[in-house]
């Protein structure tokens, strides 16, 4: 098998540390884990997003699953679906094949993930993502920030067949590194773009008849770097790079609230699914905030122990408390009820109480992460260094899910 250290120093980005804390990683990953699973792809991954549906594997012991992959590096593929074979108990989750792999350094040969197939259209896709009432029609950001849509509920599952795209939608201005999409919950078919000239673009594409919807834009915001649709209303949040988050309602236009909330850009927000009082974002000043829209004079609490820029924020589908992070080669899970417990004195100078897990699997930075909606204790994400991973940590992190 091909080391997984092969070429260490030039996949590190000049940061060949990261090699001794993966080799310390993987040398005690089965003592963190229930459920530890590596595919290597043949080009970095951008994003990723299971599926709902869940369907009897041909493996004894498991079932099946899918995963929407952006991909990097090659136009003719900007897309992927993998089908997952994810066992039915943790005892099948760690095989003795993979711990003797990660020990000896050698790259995982799994065959539990498998490609159903590719999209087609010759332009990388940054973001993808399902409508969450026809998970068939798939949208994506193109590495020119183009917004283009797929249809691939007649694409079979056998072999590698290529999805082509159903349109290129017109709306946001191209400019590399703007990759905010997301599709409204509440709006059958409605799907949201940004664009560099500060506006949020709109599309309702039900029944193939594609209608642009009014541009909602925020003056006092330059550049958004990632919006979120409210779980339950007509609410639009827009995280900016000045430093400024946006809450708009879709139906007035209007602003209904803009502040600046970190000391840097922010990259990412997101509403709680559940409560949809409360939203968190995720900056370039290393912190997540949470907030609650009804009293944004202050944030609630501001989690601090990133190190670098926070790329991903991800509540649980399942736990209100629970959420994911995302910052550099980490993902860290967070328990808001662990918010000023008391520490061990041996631990005082370690992190935060409601720090719950760190994920450090990947050796560069993570590009996307996603809860299994389905099993809630388990996290798919994914890096330029080519590697999905599918992993859940032990009951005794995550012991109330």
């Amino acid at each position: 098998m091909t080391s997984i250290y092969t070429n260490t120093l030039e996949a590190s980005d000049g940061h060949p540390e990261r090699f001794e804390e993966l080799r310390i990683w993987r040398l005690n990953s089965c003592f963190l884990y229930d459920l530890l699973m590596l595919k290597r792809n043949t080009l970095g991954l951008y994003s990723c997003q299971w599926f709902p549906e869940t369907d009897v594997s041909s493996l004894s012991g498991f079932f099946s699953q899918k995963i929407l992959l952006g991909r990097a590096g090659d136009g003719n593929s900007p897309f992927m679906v993998i089908q997952v074979d994810i066992p039915d108990s943790k005892e099948q989750g760690y095989s003795d094949d993979l711990r003797e792999e990660l020990k000896s350094g050698e790259e995982p040969n799994l065959t539990k993930l498998r490609v159903c197939f590719v999209g087609s259209l010759g332009l990388d896709i940054h973001r993808v993502r399902y409508s969450p009432q026809q998970n068939y029609i798939v949208a994506g950001r193109t590495s020119k920030a183009n917004v283009v849509l797929f249809d691939i509920s007649e694409v079979p599952i056998s072999g590698k067949p290529q999805a082509k795209p159903l349109d290129i939608l017109d709306g946001p201005p191209e400019k590399n590194n703007c990759f905010s999409l997301a599709w409204d919950p509440v709006r059958k078919g409605v799907l949201g773009a940004s664009g560099p000239d500060s506006g949020i673009y709109q599309w309702d594409v039900n029944g193939g008849n594609i209608k642009a919807l009014s541009c909602i834009r925020d003056p006092q915001q330059e550049t958004i770097n990632d919006i979120h649709y409210h779980p339950t209303e007509s609410i639009i949040g827009a995280a900016g790079e000045q430093k400024r988050f946006t809450l708009f309602d879709w139906t007035s236009h209007s602003v209904i609230d803009s502040k600046v909330a970190h000391k840097k850009g922010i990259n990412c927000i997101e509403f709680h699914p559940q409560n949809g009082n409360l939203f968190l974002t995720g900056s370039d000043d290393t912190t997540i905030a949470l907030w609650d829209r009804r009293k944004t004079h202050r944030e609630l609490y501001r989690f601090t122990d990133h190190q670098v820029s926070v790329t991903e924020v991800h509540w649980n589908p399942v736990s209100p408390s629970v959420f994911a992070s995302a910052a550099d080669n980490k993902v860290f899970l967070w328990d808001m009820t662990r918010i000023g417990a008391p520490l061990d004195p041996k631990d005082l100078d370690a992190c935060s109480p409601e720090l719950l897990f760190i994920h450090g699997g990947h050796i560069k930075g993570v590009e996307g992460l996603d809860w299994n909606p389905q099993l809630p204790r388990v996290v798919a994400s994914v890096s330029l260094d080519e590697f999905i991973e599918i992993w859940s940590p032990g009951l005794h992190v995550l012991d109330d899910l």
